[in-house]
């Protein structure tokens, strides 16, 4: 049982530019409804997160649009806050919201808005660690080869991977450990 209090926060302000589209891919229509919606669907299933803090994009018309997703798919426990140019700095904004409600969360868990498919088992395993250590982030070993090049660009050896993970989402922090970290 989660017994302590638990947002999320989902930097949503990106412009999807790897993907080639008009249309930023959070907001791209899979069966009628915005990827977004799917993912901040999985999170309010849950009925242990309070608060789900999508940080929008920047600009009046997608901001607009945000505001559209939460209102016609009837999502709950969403808030929105603004975003930045940069990843860090609208996740910083989420965080910085959180700060202003009344009653702040004990844990952040901080997701993808385009990674919809979370499950509950683990959302519970993360925000449980970072509860008892502080912070806590999905981890996957590494398969594929890692190499490292020298001064002159040219490949000089390949990294033992059996030291390294791949890090993942979802992250949960303690509320102080993210916002002081931010801060610095």
């Amino acid at each position: 049982m989660v017994d302590f209090r638990v947002s999320v926060v989902l930097p949503a302000a990106g412009i999807g530019s790897r993907m080639g589209c008009d249309i930023p891919k959070q907001y791209l229509k899979i069966l009628d409804r915005p990827l977004l919606s799917y993912t901040i669907e999985a999170f309010e299933r849950v009925p242990w997160i309070e608060t789900i803090v999508v940080v929008g994009p920047v600009t009046e018309r997608r901001k607009q649009i945000l505001e559209n997703i939460v209102l016609d798919c009837n999502h709950k426990k969403v808030v929105t806050a603004c975003g930045e140019s940069t990843r860090h700095g609208s996740i910083y904004n989420g965080v910085r919201y959180l700060n202003t409600i009344e009653q702040k969360p004990d844990i952040i868990i901080i997701h993808d808005a385009v990674r919809p498919f979370i499950e509950e088992r683990l959302l519970k395993e993360i925000v449980v660690a970072a509860q008892r250590h502080g912070a806590c982030g999905v981890v996957r070993p590494l398969v594929s080869t890692v190499l490292a090049r020298n001064t002159s660009g040219f490949l000089d050896h390949s990294l033992d991977r059996s030291k390294f993970v791949a890090s993942e989402m979802p992250q949960a922090f303690q509320y102080d450990v993210i916002l002081n970290a931010y801060r610095k």
